[in-house]
């Protein structure tokens, strides 16, 4: 048995033991949700959820340690010694306030009701103790159709909760399946209600696409769908009002990509986003500034070697390997090897410098971004410095040497340093470094 088996066991046993406790004191008690529509798909379940009769403070007394996680709502996460589960009373929703959460919840001892409130019919199933699935409106059936169908009527499932609109895109492009027509229809009928939503729920479901099984997909669908100009805080990013038919074709191999900030760096590049305009969209998102940090980076290192290759190539059909290999590195040094990596990844997805409207490509440009992808991950290896710190002359030896007071000017002497060390334009070796530092400061104060 595979490690990850061995631990997906360990959380259905603890499971079992917290459903045994509440089956023993009389309650009814069931698996929901995302287990178990993933184990009726034949796929791993990453969490394990309970629905009971046992009233919140009943679970909480059951069981020695629980934290009240949301009493309004009647769940309560009951904590075990590996793993958490959340155990929610069978409840009834009412009174939906703005296109998200229920006004009112009743607490109520039927299952059957607990699962109509629920968005699809994939996710409206249960399972017992002895792995018999309760499944009243179909979701066994749909999911082996390949249909993904609102619970009851689609127009109020959306309504009662927004969010769901991207759910069922997210969903669609995750399993494989086909949204039923009843289903999308009231999808595009009721989008306007999308900007009720918090941007942070809509850059969560966004990102559990694009990280998905098939970004390509939820990509395509999320722009049929017509959501994105609907978003509470505007995006003004070309994307927003593209249909899938508009897609360049870099996004087609997007699934390529293994890494999130890769495949959401092409999904700006493939736009002809710049990096500012990147941070921008991310930060409306409510990206974390890591996040949005890595994802930009990459952008900026695109920028920064096709800028280079635009000036290095000119007129001149003979590009040649070190001048393509100083672009990279020089864009390696300045936005992270990480994100050099990443541009590198993504890079065969794009086309290569175009010049004209017609799309044709001067031969030296053509071939630099060619160097580049077969040379790349040996130049990063190749690269002595990395880091202003690891220069064999420190920013006080340097201002030292050049006779000047720290300032402005010496992190633009730095960087230039540092460049020139990474590139393999001069060693690392003090003496050398004080010497060029003065001739850049020369040049620093003929442009200031």
């Amino acid at each position: 048995m595979s490690g990850v088996n061995r631990v997906n066991k360990l959380m259905l046993d603890e499971a079992n033991f917290v459903l045994d406790i509440l089956l023993s004191h009389g309650y009814q008690a069931y698996f929901v949700g995302g287990y178990v529509r993933d184990r009726a798909a034949g796929r791993e379940g990453k969490d394990i959820d309970i629905a009971t009769s046992a009233k919140p403070e009943e679970v909480s007394r059951l069981f020695p340690r629980t934290v009240p996680t949301g009493l309004k709502h009647g769940t309560v996460t009951v904590v075990c010694p590996n793993y958490t589960f959340e155990v929610t009373t069978f409840r009834k929703e009412e009174r939906y306030e703005q296109y998200r959460r229920p006004k009112e919840v009743r607490f109520i001892g039927d299952l059957r009701t607990d699962l109509e409130r629920r968005d699809f019919t994939m996710n409206a199933m249960a399972m017992d103790r002895q792995g018999n699935i309760i499944d009243p409106f179909g979701g066994l059936s749909d999911l082996r159709q390949g249909i993904l169908r609102c619970v009851g009527d689609p127009e109020e499932r959306f309504a009662e909760d927004a969010l769901r609109m991207l759910r069922c895109v997210r969903f669609a492009a995750e399993y494989g399946l086909t949204v039923e027509e009843k289903t999308w229809k009231a999808l595009k009928k009721q989008r306007e209600k999308l900007r009720f939503i918090a941007m942070e729920r809509v850059r969560s479901e966004w990102e559990r696409m694009m990280s998905g099984s098939d970004p390509f997909r939820a990509l395509s669908l999320l722009f049929d769908s017509g959501l994105l100009p609907h978003l509470k805080t505007p995006l003004a990013i070309p994307a927003v009002n593209w249909s899938a038919a508009d897609m360049p074709p870099a996004l087609r191999r997007i699934g390529e990509l293994e890494e999130p900030e890769a495949r959401w760096a092409l999904f700006m590049l493939a736009q002809g986003v710049d990096a500012n305009l990147a941070r921008q969209t991310l930060s409306k998102l409510t990206f974390s500034r890591e996040a949005v940090s890595h994802i930009v980076a990459v952008i900026r290192c695109d920028e920064m070697i096709r800028n280079s290759l635009e000036k290095a190539a000119g007129q001149n059909a003979n590009l040649t390997a070190r001048e393509a290999e100083k672009a990279f590195k020089r864009a390696a040094v300045r936005c992270g090897v990480l994100a050099a990596r990443r541009w590198l990844s993504a890079a065969p997805l794009l086309p290569p410098l175009f010049d004209t409207a017609e799309g044709r490509t001067r031969p030296a440009k053509r071939k630099g971004h060619e160097l580049l992808l077969k040379h790349g991950a040996a130049w990063i290896g190749e690269i002595p410095v990395l880091r202003v710190e690891q220069l064999a002359a420190n920013g006080h030896e340097i201002a030292r040497a050049v006779g000047q007071a720290p300032g402005p000017w010496l992190g633009w002497v730095l960087d230039r340093l540092l460049v020139d060390v990474a590139c393999g334009d001069m060693p690392n070796d003090k003496t050398r470094l004080e010497e060029r530092a003065r001739q850049y400061y020369r040049e620093w104060s003929m442009h200031e």
